[in-house]
């Protein structure tokens, strides 16, 4: 019988079904990981095995239990231990004191689980001393949790974890932040759980670090199981490298000669010795102590369209939230003469910046045209209808729904809105991050298409997407991160052909 069992899982969010039947199993002593594109579904699946989020239907068998519908302390207290993304330890607390809360919180509150009775108070700290050297922490046991830095609070997350005993232990993005010279030892770390007989099933974004620790992995696509099997038999799989890489629309023809007619002429690529219209060198940024980009330097030329991919997790979002100021960031950001880093977030949309943000970030309760004029509040000059016209004339279907609520529209009219809201200043530059996200490859090609038509009028275009495929189509110029570097660069006409980019989003590390 297997550990886990995960049988037909459903979770809806109003309309947007986020798992659609997801099933596998994982075996006592096994190590599975969950890997899949972004908005695949593998933080609902996680969160669904966890307690944390109800399913709509199926349900999830921990030892032959069925543990749909209870809560996530009882999971826990049942044998399953969950670290996070984003740690959060008792900061004030030791790296000892927060261990201990860990191992003292399952032995008060589960004495009837699989390791018996409780235990006295001096076996109870053996096995905190034991976690402590296990994850390498001894040596800064008396440290305040908050002085840790994000590779020692990763240590601290699955220290805390495995102090509560699991059968099951649950991953959630451990390698999130942790620099190229963290990634091996941690992988050690996570390798030396399974010498103490925990099962282990790991959600990563960094596809090579999953695949170079697991048995088995599953992958997530738009909330479905599309693989299943040995690491070296997945990486081959075409439905993977298709849901990692993207997938041009059914109605473009793909061959080489009309990928390249449908771009705008690599014109700007004879002004590279010139002075770009943006600049980053060295940028570094992150969320809190969590650092994702480490020192990323681009280029963008005036009337260039130029792309950044690169796998979920690889910072490219990141560097578009930094460019726009909306997270701190070291290093320069120039537009122009501009300082933008010296700049508020709102000076940019002055120096006709604009912004699709990912998600859309819609107002929903505001119509359509009322989204669209509060774009145009930093243009005042601007003659309002021949804005909106030009907007409309670009999306017919927005003009179509004007007078209704932003919440109504499906989220490929949603994506149009988003764009019309940015389109509708005339920026100088677009900036637009992942814009291909759960939609229909028909609204995908339609976006894009908006894209390449206003850089073949003359704007300037910088496009965060991990749809490598249709971006390398759209773009003159690439930028490939990984692990928050750049590792790849060049006009797209020459990457589309480089298997470094496959490299990118599914080699091992």
């Amino acid at each position: 019988m297997p550990l886990l069992e995960v049988d037909g899982l459903v979770v809806r969010f109003g309309g947007l079904t986020a798992l659609d039947r997801v099933s596998f199993t994982v075996e006592a002593g096994e190590f599975v990981s969950i890997i899949g594109p972004n908005g695949a579904g593998k933080t609902t699946l996680f969160n669904v095995i966890a307690g944390a989020q109800a399913p709509t239907l199926g349900d999830v068998r921990f030892a032959g239990r069925s543990i749909r519908g209870l809560g996530a302390s009882r999971i826990s207290h049942l044998g399953v231990a969950r670290t996070f993304q984003v740690a959060k330890p008792f900061r004030s607390l030791s790296v000892r004191e927060n261990v201990r809360l860990a191992a003292a919180g399952h032995r008060i509150v589960s004495p009837t689980r699989t390791f018996g009775l409780r235990r006295r108070a001096d076996d109870a700290t053996a096995k905190v001393e034991e976690m402590l050297a296990l994850t390498g922490l001894d040596v800064m046991a008396e440290r305040r949790a908050a002085e840790l830095n994000i590779g020692e609070l990763r240590r601290l997350e699955i220290a805390r974890a495995l102090a509560a005993e699991p059968r099951l232990l649950l991953l959630d993005e451990p390698a999130a932040g942790i620099g190229a010279d963290g990634i091996r030892p941690l992988a050690q770390l996570i390798a030396a759980t399974r010498e103490h007989g925990v099962t282990v099933l790991l959600v990563e974004h960094h596809v090579g670090f999953a695949l170079s620790l697991c048995d088995r992995v599953v992958v997530l696509d738009e909330g479905q199981v599309i693989a299943d099997g040995a690491p070296d038999v997945v990486r081959r799989d075409t439905r993977v490298v298709n849901a990692y890489l993207g997938k041009t629309s059914t109605e473009t023809d793909t061959t080489p000669a009309n990928r390249t007619s449908r771009r705008r002429p690599n014109a700007a690529l004879a002004q590279q010795d010139g002075r770009p219209l943006l600049e980053v060198e060295g940028i570094a940024a992150g969320y809190g102590k969590l650092e994702v980009l480490h020192g990323v330097s681009l280029r963008v030329q005036p009337g260039e369209f130029v792309t950044v991919i690169g796998a979920n997790g690889a910072g490219k979002s990141t560097l578009l939230r930094a460019v726009m100021g909306l997270i701190p960031a070291r290093g320069t950001v120039r537009f122009g003469d501009t300082d933008l880093l010296a700049e508020p977030p709102h000076r940019r949309a002055a120096l006709r910046i604009s912004y699709v943000p990912e998600g859309r970030r819609v107002l929903p309760s505001l119509t359509v045209e009322e989204n669209l004029r509060l774009g145009l509040r930093a243009a005042p000059r601007q003659d309002v209808g021949r804005a909106l016209r030009r907007v409309y004339d670009l999306f017919p279907r927005l003009d179509e729904r004007r007078t209704q609520a932003a919440r109504t529209l499906s989220g490929g009219e949603q994506q149009m809105l988003a764009m019309g809201r940015a389109l509708v200043l005339d920026p100088v530059l677009l900036i637009a991050d992942e814009v291909s996200l759960g939609l229909a490859p028909l609204i995908v090609q339609r976006v894009f298409d908006v894209m390449v038509e206003m850089n073949r009028e003359g704007k300037t275009v910088l496009l965060a997407e991990q749809n490598a495929r249709i971006s390398l189509d759209a773009a003159s110029r690439a930028y490939v991160l990984e692990a928050g570097r750049v590792i790849l660069d060049g006009p797209t006409i020459e990457l589309r052909a480089d298997p470094r980019i496959i490299g990118a989003y599914l080699q091992e590390f």
